[in-house]
């Protein structure tokens, strides 16, 4: 509840402004706290598995609006100890060197101009075992051309030299 400063003879000038300004400032800190609180920006969502290999993972996720940067922290332990992490500005990252038939737990955040968000749910994945099928990561860059009467022409980026799709 907010009180004015009492006008005696003795609060004039200068010193009533002090007290109007200290109450002032104390009414907009209440109201603004609540404002603040429900601008905090939210963990990211969606995060899903795109593609596996042996060696590496590929996940994404939602994009958070206005997202500067997305850390995101990998472990085999599901309390996350010892964590690993990757920097993306994508809602999307590659996770390479990682060990073939092994479980990993991944999630993650979120850096915004309002601040970091909260840690998504942590995603369940297994990189695949040892095979020469599944060496690489799925290709990249997916791009249809202009429709034929009956075809359409595709695109994309290959993970290595020579290998046939």
């Amino acid at each position: 509840m907010l009180s004015a400063v009492p006008t005696t003879a003795s609060t004039s000038g200068p010193r009533r402004l002090v007290g109007l300004i200290a109450v002032l400032a104390v009414a907009l800190a209440v109201l603004a706290a609540p404002a603040a609180a429900a601008a905090a920006p939210a963990a990211p969502t969606g995060l899903t598995l795109v593609s596996a290999s042996k060696n590496a993972l590929a996940v994404a996720w939602t994009p958070v609006p206005d997202a500067i940067s997305y850390q995101v922290e990998y472990s085999t332990a599901k309390s996350m100890k010892s964590a690993k992490s990757k920097t993306s500005t994508q809602p999307y990252v590659e996770i390479t060197k990682l060990k073939a038939k092994k479980t990993y737990y991944v999630r993650v955040t979120a850096k915004t101009a309002r601040g970091q968000t909260p840690a998504s749910s942590k995603l369940k994945v297994k990189t695949k075992k040892k095979s020469t099928a599944a060496t690489y990561l799925a290709p990249t860059g997916l791009k249809a051309g202009e429709p034929a009467s009956e075809s359409v022409k595709l695109s994309w980026k290959s993970r290595a030299s020579g290998l046939r799709y």
